[in-house]
């Protein structure tokens, strides 16, 4: 009963015709009205469809069994008489239910640790950050966990000349074995070597450094597990078989293996399984940027062109729209900055794109080419993929509206929509909605970039390319 009323909190029932129990279900995307609204008779039977009256609200009607604050919330909620009701499960963006989204609200999870951050890795093996849950645990099978559970007997570490007691930090830490690899590695790398340092501090030392690429960052996660799970096969080969693995062999080991996860997450990159030869390669690698050249592009002669552009600070937070609507020339016919409230980056590119539209269409233009720099927008609106639950009602809207006309819809890049962007930013920041038919009345900033998109100026995008790097050997 726990889960089930849990799962109950995260559903919220979509008003088509009002078929819905008035005080027990949640049509209200908050709770059930039975659950705000303390006092008074609540009958189970009564609907919500009992409170429309010929497609509108009775607002007196409501008035009699609510609080006028929470009346003002309900009369806003939109309804269809056309459609069924149907239920929403919040947790997921489609509004369908998935155990995976469920389990995820009901379960009780923990903070992530840098720990478990830094030892799974889906480029290094399974069993070595397995290895390494157990060993920063304190869970592997030494002498010393040995006597924890009541098995004595003599203690006998194998990777040092001394015999000493077998531990974890002994170990892995300032054993013999464990030493020499630590300082060999550190000293290649250029990680200050502290042998006086137990063993968990030798590998947060190596997990603290800031990368200066990604590459070298993969190889400051992977060399402390790779370094303690070869110690580890050094002691369970010459405790269990009396197979002493030498020195040398153990740290090309190592480096093949450190070769092994670059390689397979980086495999542009000109390397050879050699610690010395990866960690100077390190050194003289840079990012691949890709520069273009954007700017913005006159409609054809018989079209105009619609940028729009949405923003939101916070994402969700205080939201605004822009947008500008030229002619072939790039000479504006209609500019507007529209503050939407409280919502998300896309919704406030969907609204951005429903008032321009409108515009248009009140305004009988209907042959108009519509830029966003959102993509994702763009697709809904194509029906290339489902949009939220949250906003489906915008996207059928802004499709219903596009039907109207001539209507085309493309993506550009956000250094080709900046007049739009910057009417959106002024719409949050000013918290009013404007919309403007002269040029000479925009703001100066706006009528700058207006002019450069007239003349051609094009803005620099600048982007680095992801996993790609430039190798110079110096």
């Amino acid at each position: 009963m726990d889960v089930k009323n849990e799962a109950e909190q995260h559903i919220f029932l979509k008003l088509g015709k009002g078929n819905l129990s008035f005080w027990y279900d949640n049509w209200t995307n908050k709770r059930a009205l039975s659950n705000i609204v303390q006092q008074g008779n609540k009958p189970m039977k009564i609907k919500v469809s009992d409170f429309i009256n010929q497609n509108q609200r009775n607002l007196s009607k409501l008035n009699s069994v609510l609080p006028a604050n929470i009346v003002s919330e309900v009369q806003d909620i939109k309804f269809d008489l056309q459609s069924v009701d149907y239920p929403i499960w919040l947790p997921d963006q489609s509004g369908l239910f998935s155990s995976k989204s469920a389990w995820q609200n009901i379960r009780k999870s923990r903070a992530r640790f840098l720990t478990s951050r830094k030892m799974w890795h889906n480029k290094i093996s399974f069993k070595v950050s397995f290895f390494m849950l157990g060993l920063l645990g304190g869970k592997l099978a030494t002498d010393e966990a040995l006597c924890r559970f009541k098995v004595h007997g003599p203690s006998k570490c194998y990777c040092c000349t001394e015999g000493a007691n077998e531990t974890i930090n002994h170990l892995f830490g300032d054993g013999n074995i464990a030493c020499i690899l630590w300082k060999y590695f550190s000293n290649t790398c250029g990680i200050l070597h502290n042998s006086n340092e137990n063993v968990r501090a030798k590998i947060m030392r190596w997990w603290l450094i800031k990368p200066v690429n990604k590459v070298h960052e993969l190889l400051l996660q992977s060399l402390p597990s790779l370094i303690c799970w070869e110690t580890w096969k050094y002691r369970c080969n010459f405790k269990h078989e009396g197979v002493r693995i030498p020195i040398p062999r153990i740290i090309d080991q190592i480096s093949n293996l450190l070769y092994l996860i670059i390689n397979s997450q980086f495999p542009e990159l000109p390397l050879s399984p050699s610690i010395i030869s990866i960690y100077h390669l390190i050194d003289h690698i840079t990012p691949k940027l890709e520069i273009k050249l954007v700017k913005w592009k006159r409609p054809n002669y018989n079209e105009l062109k619609l940028n729009v552009d949405g923003c939101s600070k916070g994402n969700p937070g205080s939201a605004g729209g822009g947008g500008v609507l030229r002619d072939h020339a790039g000479q504006m016919i209609m500019a507007f900055s529209a503050y939407f409230g409280f919502c998300s980056n896309n919704s406030a590119e969907a609204l951005a794109l429903k008032t321009g539209l409108r515009w248009c269409l009140d305004h009988d233009f209907h042959r108009v080419a519509v830029e966003s720099d959102s993509l994702l927008i763009i697709q809904m609106v194509k029906g290339m993929i489902d949009s939220p639950w949250h906003m489906k009602d915008d996207i059928k809207q802004i499709q219903s509206m596009s039907s109207l006309g001539d209507f085309s819809f493309i993506h550009t890049f956000r250094e080709g929509n900046t007049t739009a962007d910057l009417l959106a930013n002024m719409a949050e920041h000013c918290k009013t909605t404007t919309f403007f038919t002269e040029a000479i009345n925009l703001p100066s900033k706006v009528t700058s970039t207006l002019n450069n998109d007239v003349v051609g100026k094009p803005n620099i995008r600048i982007r680095v390319k992801k996993g790609n790097f430039i190798f110079d050997p110096g």
